[in-house]
């Protein structure tokens, strides 16, 4: 009930590894953009500005390495909406790999999907107050992808 409300309460930090399409201009940003669900088609649409409809989104992310035309960043979800890290590094230009929907259907790793993984959750433990970290294996898809990005 506890990890529910802290859900609920937007307590948790939540951050995942990508491999995106091509060298980001910067080595580590903080995009804001507003989003709007079309659960009909399960896509969302992206404004830079806000509109009607539309709820703001909030994604940092950092470069950890860039090799032959792809980029390995860490992104933090300041906000958790669908899809939220796939549109937007989209919307900059810079797709997952093996995004076909937001992105690119180019896939040199030939992934089962994209190259996405929720790797680390933090929250402040409710009795000790003691800040909390758990992080999940990195599963081999995205093993082959770090040690490609990494050679």
């Amino acid at each position: 009930r506890i990890m529910n409300q802290k859900i609920r309460d937007d307590e948790l930090s939540k951050f995942y590894l990508a491999a995106v399409h091509g060298n980001l201009p910067k080595r580590e940003d903080t995009l804001i953009g507003y989003l709007k669900k079309d659960p009909e088609n399960n896509i969302v649409d992206i404004s830079s500005t806000a509109k009607p409809g539309y709820k703001k989104i909030i994604t940092k992310y950092r470069v950890a390495d860039e090799k032959d035309g792809l980029s390995l960043v860490e992104v933090e979800l300041v906000t958790g909406r669908t899809h939220q890290i796939r549109v937007h590094m989209a919307s900059i230009n810079h797709p997952i790999l093996g995004d076909d929907i937001y992105g690119k259907a180019s896939n040199r790793f030939k992934t089962d999907g994209q190259a996405l993984h929720a790797y680390k959750l933090g929250f402040v433990h409710p009795t000790s107050g003691e800040y909390i970290e758990t992080v999940a294996p990195i599963p081999d898809y995205m093993n082959r992808i770090l040690v490609e990005l990494k050679a």
